[in-house]
């Protein structure tokens, strides 16, 4: 038989034999968890190790839920990310139960959902441990923008458990950006916060196309613990008709060292009509 036949077939064989040996999460460059199909569905990630973090962008409307302890990452993080355009369908992240996730900050957050067309977006945290390291990062952040007026959009975080740190920005906030419209709401119910700043709901740079735009937090369990700012709610720019509170009714924020605990933010240009309310019981 001829040799150099022979030592190709092995080389081959052997290669073979490595790429199959290779853990499947690894395989993928983006949409590590599958592919998604189009129009509105759901994806569970599946147990694994993820190096470079998960990564689903141009979405048309994607449930992901991380619902294993076994799912960690410990660089890239977390980004559901949708394209500019028409889709209405809401992307979603449900971090119900997970590992650890650390972040130097893809797209700006340890996890983060970013809604560009019309849809709203939502983070809701159970279970697990993140932690961002780098930069302006948050842990959790969720973003709406758009420069057409849409009503009914809302951009939501909801921390039901868990523990989330940030270094040196907000481990939770959630944002209007630009002319987009909706609302911007941070639930805390449950689990730990630490870092430099604690909470954030805030509509940023709006036009008199963002007609009310409320942006508010509502606590009624869990800690912060933060060196800055415990709880804030933000508006700037020019918005009529805002509306901004911050209710808590239960659990515990601790400033170790700031001059602010919680309040209410307004960089108005315009404030006819706009309402502003702090709530603690």
């Amino acid at each position: 038989m001829d040799t150099k036949k022979t030592r190709r077939l092995a080389s081959m064989f052997a290669a073979g034999i490595t790429l199959l040996s290779l853990p499947l999460n690894q395989a993928f460059a983006v949409d590590e968890c599958g592919a998604e199909a189009a129009g509105a569905d759901i994806i569970n990630c599946p147990a694994g190790a993820y190096g470079s973090g998960i990564t689903y962008t141009n979405s048309d409307g994607l449930t992901l839920n991380l619902n294993d302890a076994g799912i960690s990452s410990a660089a890239g993080g977390v980004l559901l990310q949708s394209a500019s355009g028409i889709n209405t369908n809401e992307l979603r992240i449900n971090a119900i139960n997970f590992g650890s996730i650390v972040s130097n900050g893809v797209g700006g957050a340890a996890v983060r959902v970013f809604a560009r067309a019309q849809e709203s977006a939502t983070i809701q945290m159970d279970a697990g441990t993140i932690t961002a390291t780098g930069g302006s990062y948050s842990g959790l952040r969720v973003d709406l923008t758009n420069n057409i007026a849409i009503p009914g959009r809302q951009a939501r975080v909801i921390l039901n458990g868990g523990a989330v740190s940030s270094a040196l920005t907000y481990a939770i906030g959630t944002q209007i950006n630009g002319d987009a419209d909706g609302s911007s709401l941070v639930e805390m119910h449950g689990g730990a916060i630490t870092g430099r700043h604690g909470v954030r709901a805030a509509i940023l740079g709006a036009s008199p196309n963002s007609k009310v735009s409320p942006a508010t937090v509502l606590m009624d369990g869990g800690s912060i613990l933060t060196s800055s700012i415990g709880i804030q709610t933000r508006h700037s720019g020019t918005l009529p008709a805002a509306t901004s509170s911050i209710t808590v009714t239960g659990g515990a924020t601790t400033v170790t060292s700031g001059t602010v605990g919680i309040f209410v933010n307004s960089e108005l240009m315009v404030k006819t009509g706009a309402f502003f309310q702090l709530r603690i019981m």
